[in-house]
């Protein structure tokens, strides 16, 4: 280049050359699915169906799942230390470079509390330790990801959804909880990005009616729910003519929740 024999490093990625278009938004199960397929789940291979739940319900990379052992769990204060990642029985960091904190639903501690009963009355009718990891293979290695894609595929036909890669699970535990109005900051950190820009850049878009609820949000937060402006522009204590939630947000969601039922 020095010599301008050549213009640019040819080792440079095209994507800095030409101009691309940006990729289109990934897909994801949509609230009313999410029940459908863990139910699929847990009617044909009951043994994984913790593993997906927590896929889903924390948002791990597959390979943070299959890497999470019970110590890693602290039932009292409900939450999960990701410390590592498990790629085909090579352990290392999670791809941020370091750890995180991901919090538990009650719900999802419950589940993890009978799977690990499970596991352990398994171990002691064998006479054999308890496992290492949460979620272990048959011969309690570290799952496979090529087996749990399998498992996968299996139960979105059962369900009768069109496919999804599996790690679009991910995508949708985000997806999910933008939609309902849950922070760009909090989201960016349950799911181990090194900054927020990167969250708002694929998933900022899919809560469009967020934006148009600033104005109201603050009034509420500085005036209270039943403030009001007069014709004089002096606040009156008259209640809205109409009723109107007191969290502004909850207008964004379009279901009652995506929590499927545990019984």
């Amino acid at each position: 280049m020095e010599e301008e024999i050549v213009w640019l490093n040819v080792c440079t990625r095209p994507s800095r050359i030409f101009k691309m278009d940006e990729p289109a938004m990934k897909d994801f199960l949509r609230p009313e699915e999410v029940g459908i397929y863990l139910n699929a789940m847990r009617a044909k291979v009951l043994r994984h169906y913790p593993f997906f739940r927590t896929l889903i319900f924390i948002g791990l990379r597959v390979y943070e799942a299959i890497g999470l052992s019970w110590d890693d769990i602290d039932w009292n204060g409900r939450f999960a230390t990701i410390r590592r990642a498990c790629w085909k029985g090579h352990v290392s960091t999670p791809k941020s470079g370091k750890g995180r904190r991901v919090d538990l639903s009650p719900e999802l501690i419950e589940i993890l509390r009978e799977h690990q009963r499970i596991l352990g009355a398994e171990a002691l009718k064998a006479g054999r330790p308890m496992p290492e990891w949460c979620f272990p293979s048959a011969d309690r290695t570290a799952m496979n990801k090529a087996n749990l894609r399998k498992i996968h595929i299996q139960a979105l036909k059962d369900a009768g959804l069109r496919h999804l890669k599996i790690h679009l699970l991910r995508s949708t535990f985000a997806s999910l909880l933008v939609s309902a109005g849950v922070p760009i900051y909090h989201l960016s950190k349950a799911r181990g990005h090194a900054d927020v820009a990167t969250t708002a850049k694929h998933y900022a878009d899919l809560a469009p009616g967020a934006g148009k609820e600033i104005p109201n949000v603050l009034e509420r937060f500085v005036f209270g729910d039943s403030a009001e402006w007069n014709t004089n522009y002096m606040r009156t204590d008259e209640k809205r003519g109409q009723a109107e939630s007191p969290n502004p947000m909850k207008n964004l969601v379009g279901h009652e929740g995506f929590e499927p039922s545990t019984s």
